[in-house]
């Protein structure tokens, strides 16, 4: 099977399938059946710029263009156009191999002013994803100065198929559960862990209160549908659901993150250029209202956050469906700071090696 840089363990052909993929450091754990999914390390994907947001939905199964081995592109909002919202090319960050950069915009008004995700769909369901991926921050990343800014950058979720309605969320929708990680920060409290939950299936029980989702350090945010922001410090003491605390690494000074207070974004994801690892891993209830679906988030590999008690299907007249998508960039908001609307300011951040199992892989609990 060539290495075109995309890599999916749902060839047509059998014997192109279960082969190792290149350049991960993990394998499935050891007698389980867990499986390579899909790989993509962008290395051997050709250059490409997502069309002009007029174009805000392209689909494989449509014959539409999209890098190998996605299959699914929503491209909307735009107000400077100096950046494409999408583009995959060499690493600025590195100097070397390729990844997907994704860019944002500040504006004065439009909290949304830059709006791109690549998906991808699986055809057969799974009762649980694994999904990891690297992710780097220009120089200039703008996490301070008073900004407020967040930006969707990982979902995963159950979607009723391939078709057009295939990125309608919220109720009434063709996704359900939804889980969905944002990289953000506020003027006044520092780095969040934007952690959010919506419920299923399929656009039914969208909105997911605390009892749903379990005991992960913080409630939800009033009046949101099922939103965490976790700040990284004292929000992820005491709360794994195996007891103690994560000790994460403080990238800036040396040493661990302090228990309490605010944090910066450097502190958790180094200077400029530094790649780090996140992952997630979800794991469906076993049944409608059953408290007993998992979620579990890490960063260098190391479990940071995770409920065994969530509750993603609540009631259903249907089968109980099936993680089979997941998708990487979406939606900025970004205000307030040092910039102006002269400035036109946009700034990117790159994601590479991303890897897809149908469980944990070696060495994750």
């Amino acid at each position: 099977m060539p290495n075109n840089g995309a890599y999916n363990n749902q060839a047509a052909n059998a014997g192109e399938r279960n082969i190792g993929p290149v350049g991960l450091t993990r394998l499935p754990v050891a007698g389980s059946p867990s499986t390579w999914l899909f790989e993509d390390t962008f290395d051997g994907q050709a250059d490409w710029v997502a069309p002009e947001p007029s174009d805000s939905t392209l689909f494989s199964w449509d014959g539409d263009s999209l890098p190998s081995g996605w299959d699914a592109l929503y491209n909307s909002g735009d107000n400077y156009g100096a950046n494409p919202n999408l583009e995959i090319g060499n690493s600025v960050l590195d100097g070397s191999g390729k990844a997907l950069r994704v860019w944002r915009e500040w504006h004065p008004t439009n909290s949304f002013g830059s709006n791109a995700t690549l998906g991808k769909f699986f055809a057969t369901g799974y009762d649980e994803l694994y999904v990891e991926f690297e992710i780097a921050f220009m120089d200039g990343w703008t996490s301070s100065d008073g900004a407020s800014a967040a930006s969707k950058v990982f979902r995963v979720f159950s979607s009723t198929g391939p078709t057009a309605n295939f990125w309608q969320a919220f109720g009434g929708g063709e996704q359900g559960p939804v889980f969905l990680w944002d990289w953000a920060v506020s003027g006044s409290y520092g780095l969040r862990n934007g952690i959010y939950f919506r419920g299923g299936p399929h656009g039914e029980n969208y909105s997911m209160s605390d009892s749903d989702i379990g005991d992960v350090g913080r409630n939800i945010s009033s009046g949101s549908l099922g939103d965490i922001s976790m700040n990284w410090t004292n929000d992820m003491q005491n709360h794994l659901s195996a007891g103690g605390s994560p000790q994460i690494p403080d990238k800036l000074n040396g040493g661990f993150l302090p228990t309490s207070g605010n944090v910066n974004h450097e502190q958790v994801y180094g200077p400029a250029g530094t790649f780090t690892k996140i992952a997630f891993y979800v794991k469906m209830n076993s049944a409608p209202n059953a408290a007993d679906g998992i979620f579990r988030q890490y960063l260098d590999d190391q479990l940071i956050v995770d409920s065994e008690t969530v509750r993603w299907v609540k009631t259903t007249s249907e089968p109980m469906p099936k993680w089979n998508a997941f998708a990487l960039g979406g939606n900025d908001s970004w205000t307030g700071g040092q910039w102006d609307n002269a400035d036109q300011r946009e700034e990117y951040y790159e994601i590479r090696r991303v890897a897809v199992l149908d469980g944990l892989p070696e060495g994750l609990a």
